[in-house]
């Protein structure tokens, strides 16, 4: 599917179930171009975030880069790179 996919359209998003609910992402990450990990602030602990990541990486899945989502504007420590909102 994602060959047929390849031929009509410039870029492909694939949205999976976190990793911790199923082998979704480690599946599908051995078959695209990179993986983008999305990751809910003050909910996952930076342990979690890096074994996710290596387990990605340790099974063939090339992360290219990371969301950091759910931000709060009064959250001090994101001033200096994002400014105010």
């Amino acid at each position: 599917m994602l060959e047929v996919l390849k031929e009509e359209f410039d870029l492909i998003i694939i949205d999976t179930p976190p990793m911790g609910i199923g082998a979704d992402a480690t599946i599908i990450g051995r078959n695209v171009d990179g993986v983008l990990m999305v990751v809910r602030n003050n909910f996952v602990s930076k342990k979690s975030v890096k074994k996710v990541k290596d387990d990605l990486v340790r099974t063939g899945s090339k992360v290219i880069g990371v969301v950091l989502n759910r931000i709060e504007k009064h959250q001090s420590d994101y001033y200096d790179y994002y400014g105010y909102y």
